[in-house]
């Protein structure tokens, strides 16, 4: 493979940053972006490793509509239920002293705490309810997550959409760094839009990219920034 330099500062550009099907490459140091000749002997990247359907996937495929359907289900959700009777235990413990003491602003101190374990228990009711369905259906893509209300419901035309990919996001918190997956839609404008965020694994983020772009016919290409 010809080595690739960046015209503005001479690092080295890996087929990673490069998109081909446009001729493009974006430096990863400085950010610069320039055409490069078509006469550049680019290797094409290695096709992606099948994934296969990870637990509590189910997928319902024909000529007229697609549907993938995750489950919100998780271990993790038990743990939460030890968790938020300790939480909201604590609170009513901590209302009831303060309201029989008739000292008024330590409830209402209180009150952004009761708050946190109201929206615990609503998480654990979604967690053990909801699921999240992605359906093509009348050119329409869609994620609907249901029965529980929650945001992140869209509707976005099929045609619009050029390349699907994975992106990992990191959170550092008290506990150390958490790793999250979010699958994206580029369109046919250039403009970059969610699909489904939140995803606990890369393997459920590279499934549902790789499941919407054999059903949408849309060949894989690299995204600069995308999980590898």
């Amino acid at each position: 493979m010809q080595e690739l330099k960046c015209k503005n500062c001479g690092a080295a550009i890996g087929i990673d940053n490069v998109r081909t099907s446009e001729n493009l490459a974006v430096c990863p140091a400085c950010g610069s972006v320039f055409y490069i000749s078509e006469k550049s002997e680019i290797k094409k990247p290695a096709l992606k490793t099948k994934i296969p359907m990870p637990q509590g996937f189910t997928i319902s495929d024909n000529s007229y509509q697609f549907s993938l359907t995750r489950k919100w289900f998780s271990p993790v959700i038990i743990f939460m239920i030890f968790f938020a009777l300790f939480w909201n235990g604590f609170m009513i413990g901590w209302h009831t002293i303060a309201l029989t003491s008739k000292l008024y602003f330590m409830s209402l101190f209180g009150l952004l705490h009761t708050g946190v374990g109201i929206w615990l228990v609503y998480y654990i009711v979604a967690g053990f309810l909801n699921i999240t369905e992605i359906t093509i259906s009348n050119g329409i893509l869609a994620v609907a997550h249901k029965p529980v209300p929650w945001p992140g419901n869209i509707n976005i035309p099929a045609v619009e959409l050029k390349q699907i990919y994975c992106k990992q996001i990191t959170r550092r918190g008290k506990n150390g760094i958490s790793y999250f997956y979010e699958v994206r839609a580029i369109t046919q404008h250039d403009s970059d839009k969610k699909i489904i965020k939140g995803l606990k694994t890369p393997e459920q983020a590279l499934f549902i990219e790789q499941e919407l772009e054999k059903y949408l016919k849309i060949e894989d290409q690299i995204v600069p920034g995308e999980y590898k």
